[in-house]
């Protein structure tokens, strides 16, 4: 994930954090940890949708006969962002749907 970092403006944390901390990252404004810095780096880091841009012609010229396969895997990608990107706190959610279970 650093390799989108290419104007170098977050501190990356990934060793001696705590057991619930996988990821932090730290800016100038504030500090976010695991899913949510993962949101914040591909949302405000150009290189996220030059790589997304870039797949996606290399999909188009190697798929070019395959449009209805194409269009399939725009459309998945689309919707797993979409998904991905909601305001919907999922560990959350999750662990309320664990607890019934139990």
């Amino acid at each position: 994930m650093c390799v989108l970092d290419w104007d170098k403006k977050i501190i990356w944390k990934e060793r001696n954090l705590d057991k619930s901390t996988s990821i932090r990252l730290s800016t100038e404004t504030k500090t976010v940890s695991n899913d949510v810095a993962i949101k914040d780096i591909i949302l405000y880091t150009p290189a996220f949708y030059i790589i997304i841009l870039a797949s996606d012609m290399a999909l188009y010229i190697i798929l070019y006969n395959h449009r209805t396969t194409l269009f399939i895997l725009n459309v998945i990608t689309i919707w797993a962002l979409i998904i991905y990107f909601l305001p919907i706190n999922w560990p959350k959610y999750y662990s309320h749907l664990t607890s019934i279970y139990k």
